[in-house]
């Protein structure tokens, strides 16, 4: 089965201006944030599709509704969230230099540290390959031809990694807020192909 899957990510919080760790906190957009959305809305960047997925988190869905309208109709499905960051949601690098688990965390090598009450590099991994393959055999289940998924940097990123192109380190591989990718989706037999792909991209800079 093909299908046109639209990925995209949120607009802008107070962790984007602030520049705080904010995983499964769970922030609204700002002011400038769904200005943002609005002007890309203005501009047409996005396509409607006929089923809407978010991660559920509030920035996720105002960025949806912001832009296919507010009575829109969508699913969460939560495997699709950001990393949880644990204790250092709501923090700045700079903030947490001297905090002993921080520094444990960026200097892990393995990806499997868990920051206290977060979850690690491996395990968020984990669970949103999973998320992937769930959401495409749902879709494919509905037999619809299009589908989108609003959510997060985070999950955007690993995405692009595993199904486009695995050279691109994760920060390389993450659109910008409200931006994200339009792709082709072949899913047969429980394995996604992306056949074809481009960005999504603001117009105004």
């Amino acid at each position: 089965m093909r299908f046109r899957f639209e990925l995209i990510r949120h607009g802008n919080t107070d962790a984007t201006t602030n520049h705080t760790y904010c995983g499964h906190t769970d922030l609204p957009l700002n002011e400038p944030g769904i200005e943002d959305i609005k002007e890309n809305v203005e501009d047409g960047i996005y396509s409607l599709t006929d089923v809407y997925f978010t991660s559920g988190l509030s920035r996720a869905n105002m960025t949806l509704q912001l832009y296919a309208g507010e009575d829109v109709k969508f699913e969460v499905r939560e495997g699709w969230k950001e990393c949880n960051f644990g204790i250092f949601e709501g923090y700045t690098h700079d903030e947490l230099l001297d905090n002993e688990y921080y520094q444990a965390w960026i200097n892990d090598e393995t990806g499997t540290y868990i920051p206290p009450q977060g979850e690690s590099t491996v395990g968020f991994n984990e669970r949103v390959d999973k998320a992937f393959v769930d959401l495409f055999e749902e879709i494919s289940q509905l037999g619809v031809e299009s589908a989108t998924m609003v959510c997060h940097g985070g999950p955007i990123s690993r995405f692009f990694s595993v199904y486009i192109d695995d050279s691109l380190n994760m920060y390389e591989a993450m659109p910008s807020r409200g931006e994200g990718f339009s792709m082709i989706i072949n899913y047969e037999d429980g394995k996604a192909t992306v056949e074809e792909w481009k960005k999504v991209l603001k117009i105004r800079k």
